[in-house]
This record gives structure tokens, C-alpha cells and sequence, in this order.
């Protein structure tokens, strides 16, 4: 028990000084895959708050979106400490991405993970892991069902953005009119 205290120290302090290799390497040999979502999560807000403050608008925001510059993860260090995972801690890891995405709240941080694997496993090597079959049926599932949410959101948020361009165009409509109706009024009495 003071040997794994210890190592949880460690992890703290490999995370205080962003020592991303040793921090990821150490949960996944722990067994933290809630330390590991904290990481991953951390880096990827990070990166979208930076995008966000730098004020170069739309271009900025999608290049770091797309993982350029500061990798997928939200850093290149991260992305190559993945890259490097020997076959059982990519396992451990798959096994987690997948219990991450089965939860809509923590399926952005999953995808891009998976994401980063994906591009830098080929299939040969991923067919390798002895539960690999299962577990990417368990992520296919849950990757739709993910997908169709966020299609949906997307068509209600252009029935919304539709729907205020209609109301728009009536208040406009209506504000002439009425203006049109105000000086027919006023032509009216200034004849009387």
C-alpha cells in the first residue's frame, strides 16, 4: 500500500511538471482511467481555450481543431507518448476510450483518443490485441449512436437559425407597414 501511495505521488508530480510519457504511462500501469480522462481532458480544453484567446478568428479555431500545431491531443508529446504504447497498455487503453464513450458527456474526449489511435495504429496491429473485435463493435455502436445525437443537433440548430430569419423578415414586414400606415394616416389629416 506505501509502494502504490507512492506512485500516486508520482503521478501527481509528473502532472504538476506536464510530464505527459511518465504521467500516462504510470495510470495506465495503475489502472486510473479517470486520472487518464483528466489528462486527455485538460490538454483538449486547453488547447480550445487557447484558440479561443488568441483572436485570429474562424481559421485559427479550425486549425487547432484539426490538431495542427499542437497535435491531436492537444499536444504532440501526448500524441507520440500514444504512438509509442506498447500492445497491452494500447489495450487497457482501447478498453478505456471504450467505457468513456459510452457516456455522451465524455464522448468528445473518447473520440479524439480514439481518433489518435486510429491514426496512428494500423489495422493489422490493432486486430492484435486479444479483445480488440469487441471492443471496436462496442465503440462502432456507441460512435453512431453519438453521431446520429449530434446530426440531430445540427438540424435543429438550422430549423432554430431558420426559424429566427423568418421572424426577422416579419418584423421587418410589419415594421414597413406599419410606417407605410402611419403616413397614410397622417396624409389623412392633414387633409381634414
Amino acid at each position: 500500500q506505501a509502494d502504490e501511495l507512492l506512485k500516486e505521488q508520482a503521478l501527481s508530480n509528473y502532472l504538476q511538471a506536464k510530464e505527459y510519457r511518465q504521467a500516462i504511462t504510470l495510470a495506465l500501469s495503475l489502472d486510473k482511467p479517470h486520472r487518464l480522462y483528466t489528462i486527455f481532458s485538460d490538454l483538449l480544453n486547453a488547447r480550445l481555450s487557447a484558440g479561443r484567446n488568441s483572436g485570429d478568428g474562424e481559421a485559427d479555431n479550425t486549425r487547432l481543431a484539426c490538431g495542427e500545431d499542437t497535435g491531436v491531443l492537444g499536444s504532440e508529446e501526448v500524441d507520440k507518448v500514444v504512438q509509442s504504447l506498447a500492445q497491452d497498455q494500447l489495450a487497457r487503453l482501447l478498453g478505456y476510450v471504450r467505457s468513456w464513450n459510452t457516456n455522451a458527456k465524455l464522448c468528445h474526449v473518447s473520440q479524439t483518443v480514439l481518433y489518435c489511435i486510429l491514426s496512428s495504429y494500423s489495422p493489422d496491429s490493432l486486430l492484435e490485441i486479444p479483445e480488440a473485435k469487441s471492443i471496436i463493435s462496442a465503440l462502432l455502436s456507441y460512435s453512431e449512436r453519438h453521431f446520429n445525437r449530434m446530426d440531430r443537433l445540427l438540424t435543429d440548430s438550422y430549423i432554430i437559425d431558420y426559424t429566427l430569419c423568418a421572424m426577422d423578415s416579419l418584423n421587418l414586414t410589419d415594421g414597413v407597414q406599419g410606417e407605410a400606415w402611419q403616413e397614410e394616416e397622417d396624409e389623412a389629416d392633414a387633409m381634414q
